[in-house]
């Protein structure tokens, strides 16, 4: 007896599949193609004065809302939490991030909220 061609049915699976990725994978895709996952362009520097950590602020601006942070010492596990950023970020500007720290390296991680991507992820030396 000659087999034939059977022919592939879809289940309950594979629609729910399709739908996912329809309903999540395709607005994602559109969400990065567009821009819109891409954070402003910002030129800052973190320095140690004192025992404080100072954000300086070069070039570009993002409005306090939309950034957030967490300072940490290096060799400790990072904090869940982020703290919301205290005041806009704009050229000229110099935001305290942490005061009455003890002399470590810290870590610092700065966020950009709408697109929930990193704009700064560097270290300071706090003596």
């Amino acid at each position: 007896m000659p087999r034939g061609r059977r022919r592939r049915r879809f289940g309950i699976a594979e629609y729910s599949l399709a739908l996912l990725f329809a309903l999540v994978g395709i607005p994602v895709l559109i969400y990065y193609v567009t821009g819109m996952g891409i954070p402003p362009t910002v030129r800052m520097t973190a320095e140690a004065k004192g025992d404080s950590v100072v954000l300086v602020v070069e070039e570009g601006k993002v409005a306090a809302n939309d950034w957030e942070y967490i300072l940490f010492d290096e060799r400790l596990n990072p904090p869940v939490e982020w703290i919301q950023g205290p005041g806009d970020i704009e050229a000229g500007a110099e935001i305290i991030l942490g005061s009455g720290l003890k002399p470590s390296k810290y870590r610092l991680k700065i966020r950009h909220v709408p697109t929930a991507r990193l704009i700064l992820d560097t270290k300071v030396d706090v003596t």
